[in-house]
């Protein structure tokens, strides 16, 4: 599961990302996202991987749960 997350963080490009290049950094590096950036001033993103949505939310705790 933790391997879909980073899969789809790394294909994910939205205006409040920057989008980085191949050439970049190496192909064995992840792509990091804060996820402040994914969030902004909301609680749950829904995440689409392959003709599936996911849903991201942020608990009161501050821990990160993904579902299907």
């Amino acid at each position: 599961m933790i391997m879909v997350l980073i899969n789809i963080l790394s294909m994910l490009k939205t205006s409040q990302t920057k989008s980085v290049s191949p050439d970049a950094k190496p192909a064995n590096e992840p792509v990091v996202v804060e996820s402040g950036c994914l969030f902004g001033s909301n609680r749950v993103v829904v995440i689409k991987h392959q003709g599936e949505q996911y849903r991201l939310s942020l608990t009161k705790q501050g821990k990160l749960i993904l579902t299907k």
